[in-house]
Formats: structure tokens, C-alpha cells, sequence
């Protein structure tokens, strides 16, 4: 039972982070002004689309993503339609990173950008991962709790205790970071 709620309070204090950094790339992109095609300078549309690229990075390398949802798969079938739509919900940000990349490499190209679609990509990519950060707190965690064994928690709490002491060691540079 220890070892369960070391592993939730780990993930959600992972999650907080998360939609915090989320949150702010989400201000970034809101603080520009897209429709100023001339004040669209390129360099920082690749600062902000590295920020992207750091994110989803971290997004993918979160407790829930690393040991818990590989966990549940090995467990049951019974929750593979929820694990489906988070799979969906991180599709369609991957998609709108690809769209982003594209339409940078477009204006480096000399081609040129339509702002209004780089910043649509940017709003979808992070709405489709609040959602899911959403599902993953509503649906995901509270049916975690009654489907993973004793010895699976245990082993989940040993890899988030090791995941903890190498971020101690090597801290994660925060994406709000420049």
C-alpha cells in the first residue's frame, strides 16, 4: 500500500509539473502576436518550436508513460479502449509538432508561413495534451489503483525512487527556460 501511494503522489506531482510547464508553452505561444507577419521573426518561431520539441520530450518520459500504462497492458485488457484514446490524444500533438516543423522548414525555405496555421498547430498540440493529462487524472489513475498488484507497485516505486535520485543528480531544464 506504501509503495501504491509513493507511486501516485510521484505521478502526481509529475502531472502538476507537467500541466505547469504545458500551461506555459501554451502562454508563450499566446503572447505573440501571429497575425504580424512581419514582427514573425524566425528565430524565434524555432526558439518556440524547440520548446515544443523539449516538451513533448518530457511528456513522453513521465512515470505514467515509462511504467505505469506498459504495466496495465501487461495486466488487463479491461481499460484498452481508455489506453487507446490517450495513444489518439498523443497522435494528435505528435501530428500538430510534424505540422509545425513543416511549416518552419517552409519559411526557412523562403516559401513562406502562414502564421495562423503554425499558431492552430501549436493551440491543437497543446489542447490535445491537456485532454489527455485530463483523462489520465479522471480515468487512468483511479482505475491504476485497483488493477496493478502489490509486487507491480513495488516494482514502479523502486524505478520512480530511481528516476528521482537521477533528476536530483542531472536536473531536467525547465522548458519555460531560454
Amino acid at each position: 500500500m506504501l509503495t501504491m501511494t509513493y507511486s501516485l503522489v510521484a505521478m502526481t506531482i509529475e502531472q502538476k509539473n507537467t500541466r505547469k510547464m504545458l500551461l506555459e508553452l501554451e502562454q508563450k505561444i499566446k503572447n505573440n502576436n501571429w497575425n504580424d507577419t512581419k514582427n514573425c521573426d524566425l528565430s524565434h518561431i524555432k526558439m518556440i518550436l524547440n520548446k515544443f520539441i523539449q516538451f513533448d520530450k518530457y511528456f513522453h518520459s513521465r512515470k505514467v508513460e515509462i511504467y505505469v500504462i506498459p504495466a496495465i497492458r501487461k495486466t488487463t485488457e479491461k481499460i484498452d479502449c481508455l489506453l487507446a484514446e490517450l495513444e489518439s490524444l498523443s497522435s494528435q500533438a505528435i501530428n500538430s509538432i510534424r505540422l509545425m516543423y513543416e511549416k518552419t522548414q517552409r519559411t526557412i525555405s523562403k516559401e513562406g508561413i502562414k502564421t495562423d496555421v503554425l499558431f492552430s498547430s501549436m493551440e491543437h498540440y497543446c489542447q490535445s495534451l491537456l485532454k489527455r493529462l485530463i483523462k489520465e487524472e479522471e480515468q487512468l489513475f483511479p482505475v491504476v489503483r485497483c488493477l496493478l498488484t502489490s509486487e507491480e507497485w513495488f516494482t514502479i516505486a523502486v524505478e520512480c525512487m530511481s528516476d528521482n535520485k537521477n533528476q536530483d543528480i542531472h536536473p531536467a531544464r525547465h522548458v519555460s527556460d531560454e
